[in-house]
């Protein structure tokens, strides 16, 4: 390690030896309009699709949170082709760039903040979709690849790769893609915030009810992201507002 003019060596790092289980990926779940999923097994407590809620802490991004980041999330099913789903909210304002920076900073709410989109399928959710050109799409958007209207709000279109050209033409709006690899029709959306300040009172850490999208609602006010299906045509055409 360097320290100006000096080099100082580290100690060795202590060897971990445990075995790191292999995540066995669970059945596709339907949203919770259904009685039943595709395996026959109940829906049960699970929120209706594209309404926001604290997950459980057993389940899925229940078990990435801790003290300094968390999540939402919102089951989507899959519009037939002529349609995208569009997911409207209020961006909370974020620390600049991806370089390290003092925190709390005046003025910002949050540290860092995405919208990612998941398969459908426990301990493996994110959208990998491999692109043209040798890239990657990881299927997340965090804060500083979101765009935002003059109002602070953001848009993002979940769509299919054949869909980006035309999605990413319409103004103010961030493209998300749907998996090209997974035959699935239930996808789920997970807002994350990270490194709240105290200022900011509408955050997801505020959300303390599982499995509620009242609660969610409640605590979040008017960042509570609101989900729709909507014609690409129209979208085209008319923008966010003819949706």
């Amino acid at each position: 390690m360097e320290k100006g003019s000096t080099t100082d060596k580290l100690s060795t790092c202590a060897v971990h030896t445990s075995p790191v289980p292999t995540p066995v990926p669970t059945p596709e779940r339907a949203p919770a309009t259904t009685t039943t999923s595709t395996t026959g097994v109940s829906a049960g407590a699970t929120p209706p699709p594209g309404e926001f809620y604290k997950p459980a802490q057993n389940k899925d991004s229940g078990l990435l949170a801790n003290d300094d980041v968390a999540y939402a999330e919102a089951y989507v099913v899959r519009p037939p082709a002529p349609d995208v789903v569009v997911v409207t909210g209020n961006a909370p304002t974020h620390a600049p760039g991806d370089h390290p920076s003092p925190w709390p900073a005046p003025g910002n709410d949050v540290r860092y903040c995405s919208m990612c989109i998941g398969v459908g399928i426990a301990d493996t959710p994110t959208v990998v979709n491999h692109l043209p050109g040798g890239n990657t799409d990881y299927g997340c958007r965090a804060d500083q690849a979101t765009r935002v209207d003059t109002a602070g709000d953001y848009t993002y279109v979940i769509g299919t790769e054949a869909q980006r050209a035309a999605i990413a033409q319409v103004p103010d709006v961030t493209f998300v893609p749907f998996s090209t690899s997974q035959a699935t029709s239930v996808y789920i959306l997970l807002l994350r915030d990270l490194l709240v300040s105290s200022r900011f009172t509408y955050s997801v850490q505020n959300i303390t009810t599982m499995l509620s999208p009242a609660a969610a609602t409640a605590a979040i006010g008017p960042y509570y992201p609101t989900v729709s299906a909507c014609p690409l045509a129209t979208l085209a055409a008319k923008g966010v507002q003819g949706c």
